[in-house]
Parts: structure tokens; C-alpha cells; sequence
């Protein structure tokens, strides 16, 4: 969500502002206090005051991002994580912010232009009050989503192998496969924060599923499209089991977007199925498949002890159940497809 950001000296001109803002009318507008220091060492600070990361859009002056976060540990960390995905810091302020409602200040408004237009910020607002120090109180608006022609979609719709190349989303999938494979529940942690985990899970699942059709190359090309296929399916009946039988019959933890936070998360323990691939080895083709299950099963204990809340043995069963799912629909049924078919 994006917001146009407005630095004011005091409150006399954010009311002038305000006034500009509602369009003349006494509508009220949200802004905060930027604050330096922990609201709690202020007496005057309100006790909903938040840590908040604001982030430029360069190709908008003008225009942020915002985060809000419990205390400004949380916030850091946040940046901390953002700048490993690239994020420049120089487009980054980080506050203690303080919600304040501003009323408009139409008594100290500029008068109407003849035409009835409504005056611009320039002449509400003095110079000096816009342009204060870093520390004075900043006021921001939302800012409506910039309508997209047709044509600009179309153009948006396409790319090109340097965009996948150079896409940000490599370097934290990498790191979360790893950390999974690790069997290392901070692989975890910050997937519900993360807008493109999802994205880079499914991207996660569909190299599994090319791993496992080319780990079926000695069976010939039907062999690699219905591996391939069955590693997709698999995937799916896996995650809907484990899920079920770990808040059903175990009573794990449950929540409204538990679901979808789980199907993520087993997106990422499934990361040692890229091994499949070594199934193309005559000499432990046969053993590959039991290996990376077994690994995929310790990954998923992982997973439910930290999303589902388990105990041990009731993690270790319900990680077995899904995966003799995954391993019934992944293995079992394209090896009975292929002795049917040929």
C-alpha cells in the first residue's frame, strides 16, 4: 500500500493542509508524529504509538510504502531482511510513530481562485512549515492506484529471461530451501511477512517436479511428463494431508490463513526433492527416492512442530501420513500408469 508523504512544521499547517485535502470540507485526515526516541520515555507520546518503516518509490516523488511493526527490533529486522533482497537504504526512514486526526483548519484556508478550483499545496501551505527538520511531524494520505491502460498490461505481461535471471526472489528462496533442508525452523519465521514466499515456493515446487521427471530419463519421455505430472499432484494431496491430519486428528493450531501458510512452509520442506534428478543414475536410481523421502518426512516434522504446535510423536505421524501420500501419488502410481500402458 502506498502513501503520498507530507512533512508540516506543526499542527497549524497541518490543518492548512487538511483543509486542501478534504476538498473544503471538515473531513478529517490521519497522519502521525515522527518520533526519534521510544514512546515510552515521552509522557506525551499516546500509548498506540508504533514502529513504522516508510520506503521511497523512486519512480514516484513523493510516494512510500509503509510497514507498521510492534517495537523497532521488529522494524530493523524487517530492513535487515528487505536490503538482502535488494532493497536500496537510502530510500528507507525509520520512526516511532504516533497516530494523531487532524482537523482541518478552514478558517486559515486560502481563499478559492475565481474559477473554484481548490488551492494547491504550494499556496496553503508556507515553505517554511513544509520543509522542516527530520524530526518534526509528518502527515500522509493514501494514494488511489494509478489506473494501467490496456496496452500498458500487455507490455507489463511480457518477460524476458534477464527479468527470471536477475528476479529478486532467487536469493530467499535459496536461503529458505537450505535452511529447510537443514531441517532449521528459522526457514519459517518470516514466510507470513513475506509477500513473494508464496511465489517462490511454487517456483521451489515446480523445480522438484522437472527434477523428478528428469530423474526418469531412462524411461523415456512418457516417463518424464508423467513423473512430472505425479510430482505436481503429489505435492498437493501431500500438503491437504498433512494439514488434515495434523489439526484434525491431532488438533494442531489452527488459524485463518493456517492453511495457506502451511501449504507454503511444505513448499519449502519439500526443497530435498531437487535430488530426484540423481534417480537418473542406473546405479542408485532405486535409491534416491527413498533417501529424499525420508528427508522430506524429517523436514515436514520441522514444520509441524513449528506451525501446527506438535509434540514429537504427534509431529513424526502426521509428517509419515502425508508423506506415504506423497509417495503413493509421486512414485507408486506413474510406476502402475507405466506397466499398464506398456
Amino acid at each position: 500500500m502506498t502513501f503520498r508523504l507530507y512533512t508540516v512544521r506543526d499542527m497549524a499547517a497541518a490543518g492548512a493542509l487538511a483543509a486542501v485535502e478534504s476538498g473544503g470540507t471538515s473531513r478529517p485526515i490521519s497522519g502521525f508524529r515522527a518520533l526519534h526516541e521510544r514512546p515510552d520515555a515521552r509522557p506525551d507520546t499516546a500509548a498506540e504509538a508504533e514502529a513504522i518503516v516508510l520506503t521511497r518509490v523512486p519512480d514516484r516523488p513523493g510516494v512510500v510504502s509503509l510497514w507498521s511493526f510492534v517495537d523497532l527490533e521488529s522494524a530493523y529486522s524487517f530492513v535487515r531482511y528487505e536490503r538482502g533482497r535488494g532493497l536500496d537504504l537510502n530510500l528507507v526512514l525509520v520512526y516511532w510513530a504516533e497516530p494523531v486526526t487532524i482537523e482541518p483548519n478552514l478558517d486559515h484556508r486560502p481563499e478559492l481562485p475565481s474559477n473554484g478550483a481548490m488551492p494547491t499545496l504550494r499556496e496553503a501551505v508556507p515553505a517554511e512549515a513544509r520543509h522542516p527538520v527530520s524530526a518534526q511531524p509528518r502527515t500522509v494520505r493514501q494514494v488511489e492506484p494509478q489506473q494501467v491502460s490496456r496496452g500498458a498490461r500487455k507490455v507489463r505481461r511480457k518477460v524476458s529471461i534477464r527479468d527470471v535471471v536477475r528476479w529478486r526472489g532467487w536469493l530467499p528462496l535459496r536461503r529458505r530451501a537450505v535452511l529447510a533442508a537443514q531441517l532449521k525452523e528459522s526457514a519459517y519465521e518470516d514466510v507470513e511477512k513475506d509477500a513473494d514466499a508464496a511465489r517462490q515456493m511454487a517456483t521451489l515446487v515446480g523445480m522438484a517436479a522437472l527434477a523428478a521427471g528428469l530423474g526418469a530419463f531412462q524411461g523415456g519421455p512418457f516417463a518424464m511428463a508423467l513423473h512430472t505430472l505425479a510430482s505436481l499432484l503429489s505435492w498437493v494431496v501431500y500438503g491437504c494431508a498433512v494439514y488434515w491430519v495434523g489439526t484434525t486428528i491431532f488438533e494442531g493450531r489452527q488459524q485463518d490463513d493456517g492453511r495457506d501458510r502451511m501449504l507454503v512452509a511444505l513448499g519449502y520442506a519439500s526443497a530435498p526433492r531437487l535430488f530426484l534428478i540423481l534417480a537418473a543414475i542406473p546405479l542408485y536410481g532405486l535409491l534416491v527416492p527413498l533417501l529424499v523421502l525420508c528427508w522430506v518426512t524429517a523436514a515436514t516434522v520441522v514444520v509441524c512442530k513449528y506451525l501446527l504446535e506438535l509434540d514429537e510423536i504427534s509431529a513424526l505421524m502426521t509428517a509419515v501420513a502425508g508423506c506415504l501420500a506423497l509417495f503413493a501419488v509421486s512414485t507408486v502410481m506413474p510406476s502402475l500408469l507405466m506397466s499398464l500402458v506398456f
